[in-house]
């Protein structure tokens, strides 16, 4: 199984090509984190993430219109993270059908989040109709989801929030509905002192 994973080009073809395969492909899933020995869903070891569910990156990959992103495991572990939520959550997609199709991909996936609680409600806008919205929101591109609770904590995925994202995905779900992040006291003392509003932004690799 070790040497599936050594991918090596070959002398004299298109290093791509050989990558792409099916059968590269076939290999590398075969060793995935959805393979037998890995289990289908793994749980972060540790950090403020350690009780999320993390969906591989493959799933992407695997993804069309007539399968969805999740498949039973996936809603039944998701479905338990749910149990968490106290208050409802609304998720906004700002989505474009002439965009890319991560545009499709991102509403496909944020509805089939949001079904599997009644917590949770969708809404789907058009930045280039809902214009005022998008600036109300500070979204000015495509694939973007706002995360909301009681209020607007600033929370804004820009692309399709799947893969190893996903995991902060369902965390943002559970902490805008609980109203509570999970901080230790001590950084929760240093983030009192900020005199001035601050942006984080995380710039994560779609590779």
């Amino acid at each position: 199984m070790a040497q599936l994973l050594r991918w090596r080009p070959r002398p004299g073809r298109s290093t791509y090509r050989e990558y792409a395969s099916r059968p590269a492909f076939g290999r590398r899933l075969a060793t995935g984190p959805f393979s037998a020995p890995f289990g289908r869903l793994r749980r972060l070891a540790s950090g403020p993430f350690s009780t999320a569910w993390v969906l591989a990156r493959w799933h992407i990959a695997l993804y069309n219109r007539g399968m969805g992103f999740l498949g039973a495991q996936d809603e039944a572990a998701v479905t338990r993270e749910f149990e968490k939520l106290t208050g409802p959550v609304t998720l906004t997609v700002f989505a474009t059908e002439l965009g890319p199709e991560n545009n499709a991909k991102t509403v496909s996936l944020i509805k089939e989040v949001a079904a599997l609680s009644e917590k949770i409600t969708v809404k789907v806008m058009n930045p280039h109709i809902e214009r005022d919205e998008a600036a109300a929101y500070g979204v000015s591109v495509t694939p973007a989801v706002a995360v909301e609770g009681a209020k607007d904590y600033g929370i804004r995925f820009l692309g399709t929030p799947a893969g190893y994202e996903f995991s902060n995905l369902i965390d943002s779900i559970i902490c805008v509905s609980t109203g509570e992040a999970q901080l230790k006291d001590e950084t929760r003392a240093a983030l009192a002192g900020l005199t001035e509003d601050v942006t984080i932004k995380v710039f994560a690799t779609p590779t």
